[in-house]
């Protein structure tokens, strides 16, 4: 029995761990503050071959937390206001900071980003709705 529940908690550690590095990688690429009480409801990372990889993270938020992630992406570099909805697949008019370009904007319920890294091999997207308290961040790289 004290063997399981060394196991259990080793995997735990193991867990908290992992989303705690997710949530700071997609911090650095989007320039927003995931709030510490998010809740990780998914966190994956997927090889796909030779040809690349997927990382995912979805989290469910607070009402406090969903205020604050509302006000950081505001604050962010990549954040624009528009008037129109951006054809993700078409012209992005991105900003450029640091290694990625990007952009945040009002999209129906909450906040879309769409972004690349600066060679255009990866791909970056997020989504934050406020009306459901969830957000969710991807990154579809070329290896």
């Amino acid at each position: 029995m004290r063997t399981a529940i060394i196991i259990f908690f080793f995997f735990l550690l193991i867990f908290i761990s992992c989303s705690y590095k997710s949530k700071k990688y997609f911090e650095g690429i989007t320039d927003v503050t995931i709030p510490a009480s998010a809740k990780v409801i998914r966190d994956e990372y997927n090889k796909m071959g030779s040809a690349g990889h997927a990382q995912v993270l979805e989290v469910k938020l607070e009402v406090d937390a969903t205020h604050k992630l509302m006000q950081s992406i505001i604050k962010s570099h990549y954040y624009k206001q528009i008037d129109t909805i951006i054809d993700p697949v078409g012209y992005v008019p991105f900003i450029q900071h640091g290694k990625y370009k990007g952009l945040w904007y009002k999209h129906k319920n909450g906040y879309a980003f769409h972004g690349r890294t600066l060679n255009d091999r990866d791909v970056i997207t997020a989504t934050f709705d406020s009306i459901e308290n969830r957000a969710s961040f991807g990154i579809f790289a070329d290896d």
